[in-house]
């Protein structure tokens, strides 16, 4: 008996292609903007005229511009839908949370220098200003802004006769303490923003629905993402 059956087509041998998600698509974008705020954050210091501590700025702004650089790359690589966009974006948010913490840490050296400096930006503007040199006068004696006036000081009729509002005035050591409290809060939060994506991706790309996904780009299974 003759077998009449014909062969099955190439289309109908393949295996059916995986519908990719659009997480991917949602993650390259923001870290493609990421990046640029980060590299455009990184180019602004290199033009700053007065750099405090120098050799900590530069470390970080060579740094800063290498990650942005890399994480922009490896965006776009993750856009194309390609398959080694993962193991640079995980490299990336690893350096990039050891890199932040090291500077993090090594940044904790120059609180006392930028509590001076603006201790000192304080002062200089205090002495460029007259008005606000008057007004802290009129803080620490009312009395004279009042004769000053030329007004008379009405006797106080009530109980607390014989006292005086007195405002505590900080000294310059507690001036001092606020403002680092205030250096510690920004580094701080400063720290906690910039650690944010990198912890993201790492959860991401580490997925078990991403690292199948990941097995199916550049191998001819992902239909209608070979560009982007």
């Amino acid at each position: 008996m003759i077998d009449t059956m014909t062969p099955p087509s190439a289309d109908q041998a393949m295996p059916p292609r995986a519908a990719g998600s659009q997480t991917p698509t949602v993650l390259g974008v923001i870290g493609i903007i990421w990046a640029a705020i980060s590299l455009l954050c990184t180019l602004s210091i290199f033009g700053d005229a007065q750099i405090q501590a120098k050799v900590y700025t530069t470390v970080s702004a060579v740094l800063g511009l290498l990650l942005g650089l890399w994480l922009l790359l490896g965006s776009i690589n993750l856009l194309r839908r390609k398959r080694s966009a993962r193991s640079m974006l995980v490299s990336w948010s690893i350096i990039k949370i050891v890199v932040t913490i090291a500077l993090l840490v090594w940044g904790l050296a120059y609180t006392d220098q930028m509590t001076d400096m603006v201790v000192q930006q304080a002062q200089a503007e205090l002495k460029a200003d007259p008005a606000m040199q008057d007004g802290m006068a009129e803080q620490q004696d009312p009395s004279a802004a009042v004769s000053d006036q030329g007004e008379d000081v009405e006797p106080r009729l009530d109980g607390d006769a014989g006292e005086e509002d007195i405002q505590p005035e900080l000294s310059d050591e507690q001036i001092e303490s606020v403002i680092q409290i205030v250096v510690y809060g920004f580094m701080g939060c400063g720290a906690m923003l910039t650690l944010l994506w990198p912890v993201i991706l790492l959860i991401s790309l580490n997925s078990i629905g991403f690292k199948r996904e990941f097995e199916t780009w550049d191998s001819g299974m992902f239909e209608g993402h070979d560009h982007v």
